[in-house]
């Protein structure tokens, strides 16, 4: 379907061709508040028994479908821009291993998640119609605040994945599970091999047993 329009696409129309990727592994809603967290996390690391509240300013469209708050499931995480925000501060990272254990239930990014609240930035919401995007996040250590703004992620249409980004983030997700020899080689047959190769051939050479 047109998201568009609701309506059948024409036949060998591919919307895959109009999708984009991701920084982190999350709702694109969330991306803004981490990758501000991120860049205060050299100044916080050593505090953050310190930190007494976290505010992220963002636009309304992040608070609607990410607003949810001490997430019970990694599903619910990923539409966590609470939670998101908590771990790049705690681990300097929003990857897969975030979700599960022992990080996921870790009890220092549950805290951290607890003393956030969120807002809608004005300028941002006046902004919104022209897809603007972004998040400040202001951290408060009790006699200090420091704070840190995002406005572009990659992913976003200003900033697309480089082909060397697609391989990278691809080897480093699949590292639990697949070798990267097997993970490189996957990643080349997808970027560069020919368009006519079946998925399933490209899906086999993941696993050397599967060849």
């Amino acid at each position: 379907l047109d998201p568009a329009t609701a309506r059948l696409a024409p036949a060998g129309e591919l919307f895959i061709l109009g999708g984009y990727l991701k920084p982190h592994a999350a709702v694109k809603h969330v991306s803004y508040g981490a990758t501000a967290a991120l860049a205060l996390r050299d100044r916080l690391y050593a505090r953050l028994d310190r930190v007494r509240a976290i505010e992220i300013a963002t636009y309304p469209e992040a608070i609607q479908y990410t607003g949810n708050r001490a997430p019970a499931a990694p599903i619910a995480a990923q539409f966590s821009i609470a939670f998101g925000t908590a771990a790049a501060l705690r681990f300097g990272d929003l990857s897969p291993a975030v979700y599960r254990h022992p990080q996921f239930t870790e009890a220092g990014v549950r805290r951290l998640e607890s003393l956030v609240t969120l807002v809608v930035d004005p300028a941002l919401a006046a902004q919104s119609a022209d897809g603007r995007r972004g998040a400040t996040v202001t951290v408060d250590l009790g006699d200090e605040k420091l704070a840190a703004t995002c406005t572009s992620v990659k992913g976003d249409p200003d900033r697309p994945f480089t082909a060397a980004d697609v391989r990278a983030k691809f080897v480093d997700y699949a590292r639990a599970t697949v070798a990267e020899p097997d993970a490189r080689a996957v990643a080349d047959a997808l970027l560069d091999g020919p368009l006519e190769r079946p998925l399933t051939a490209i899906w086999q050479s993941l696993w050397p047993v599967a060849r």
